[in-house]
């Protein structure tokens, strides 16, 4: 199912099919990982829109913050499920990331 399957979706479909009677193809269980928390060094709200960059397949909305723990603040608030779209932060400490798979440092 990708990863943004969560541990507690897995719980709702195993008990769902426990209920009706299902058949699973397997009994995979993925793990129970934390979920990032949005960081309380860092703030959101400094983080400022600077362009949007396209080509035929892949979006990347770019970004500036004064620091990388405002980036990764506000990176931490986005949620992306469709592939081939970037959201970047500029920073002095380098710049950060974030697609379907998560943060990332470029």
């Amino acid at each position: 199912a990708g990863a943004d399957f969560t541990h507690e979706m897995w719980e709702q479909t195993h008990a769902a099919f426990s209920k009706h009677n299902g058949n699973k193809k397997n009994d995979l269980e993925p793990a129970k990982t934390v979920r990032p928390t949005v960081s309380t060094n860092g703030n959101a709200h400094r983080v400022t829109f600077v362009r949007e960059n396209r080509d035929d397949s892949a979006v990347w909305m770019v970004y500036t913050a004064p620091s990388k723990a405002d980036a990764m603040d506000f990176l931490s608030r986005q949620q992306i499920n469709k592939p081939l779209y970037y959201v970047v932060v500029e920073t002095p400490d380098g710049n950060f990331g974030r697609d379907k798979d998560g943060i990332y440092q470029e």
